[in-house]
Order: structure tokens, then sequence, then C-alpha cells
């Protein structure tokens, strides 16, 4: 069991690179939105982890990246990478939930580490472009068992858990849209290291 411990602390120190703008922007356009979801399972049978990844440059250009990892018994990774252009009404939809004044007005800080016997751990973060500064919205949960409810607030400050619920109400909406784009209106693109995540 320690040996998972190991796995998730690596895992885990990997991840807190990426978590928080230290990519990179995309090559062609001006970066509006990066948002990033995805979770590690150590106590899934296998192990594994999903990362997705949209950029969503202010000419409504578009880079996705979604990657699902089997972490052991043996390394097996499928990377899909696609790249085109949003919709008018996916454009304006995108447009009106950044302008939302609640995800507007969270700010990020605070974040508590999970607990070192958590064995599954999930995220959902946004990076939005605002004028000259850029928001950063970050928000986690983790769990000891894999689809097990989640353990983030326990023995957790209220102010840390306000902020929290926040968080999620917040960047909901924006992963539902992400979730509800049709995969088929873009197309196969070249990875390129830095987009969205190593």
């Amino acid at each position: 069991m320690r040996s998972c411990y190991v796995i998730l602390t690596f895992v885990l120190m990997m991840f807190a690179g990426t978590a928080f703008g230290q990519n990179t922007p995309p090559n062609t356009g001006t970066p509006l939105l990066r948002l990033k979801k995805g979770f590690i399972a150590l106590s899934a049978n296998p192990p594994l982890e999903s990362r997705s990844c949209v950029v969503v440059n202010v000419n409504g250009e578009v880079y996705i990246e979604k990657r699902s990892h089997v972490i052991i018994p043996k390394s097996q990774a499928h990377l899909e990478v696609l790249e085109g252009q949003l919709t008018d009404d996916q454009f304006s939809n995108l447009s009106a939930l950044l302008a939302n004044p609640d995800l507007a007005g969270i700010s990020d800080g605070g974040l508590i580490h999970p607990p070192g016997d958590s064995t599954n751990l999930a995220w959902i973060t946004a990076e939005i472009q605002r004028g000259s500064s850029r928001q950063e919205i970050d928000y986690r949960y983790w769990g000891r068992y894999w689809k097990s409810t989640s353990t983030e607030y326990d023995n957790a400050p209220p102010a840390y858990i306000t902020l929290q619920k926040a968080r999620l109400s917040t960047l909901t909406p924006l992963a539902k849209w992400y979730e509800s784009l049709d995969l088929s209106q873009f197309h196969a693109a070249e990875f390129e290291p830095g987009e969205c995540m190593p």
C-alpha cells in the first residue's frame, strides 16, 4: 500500500507544475480561456489517470488535448489532439459564461493540499484572460476510495469550504460547456508540448 502513496506523491508533484499556468501559450492567437480537468485514481483497478484541456483563443480558434493513462501494471497512454474553430453560437455562449460576475469575482489562494492517505484526486482549473490580467481558479477534490464520497472538507476551516464551493459552482458551467462541444467539428492536430500539459 505504501507504494501507492509513493506513486500518488510523484504524480501529484508532476501535476503541481501544470495546474497553475506554467505552460507556454498557444502558438496562434491570444488565449482567452485555458480549462483543464482530470482525475488520478490509484484505488481503481487498474490505477489510471485522465486529463483533458481546451484552449480557446480570442479569435475562436480551439486546441483540445485528451489523455488517458493506465498507470500500472504496465504504463499505457492514449492521446487525442484536436483543433479547429468555434461556431458563433459556441463562442457567444462561452463569452456569456466568462462575463458572469460570480465567476469574475472568484479569487484563488488558500488551497489545502490533499492528505497523505488520499488515493484519488480530481480537479478543474481555469485561466481566463481579462484585459491585461489573467484570472486563475483552481478547484480540487480527493478521497480514499475510487468513486467514494469526497473527503476534501474533512477538518477544513469554514472559510476554505465556502471558497471551494464557490469555485465549484462557477467552474461547473465552463466544464459543461466544454463537454458539450461536438468533437467531430474539429480535426486532428499535431501534438505541441506546452499548449495544455506536458
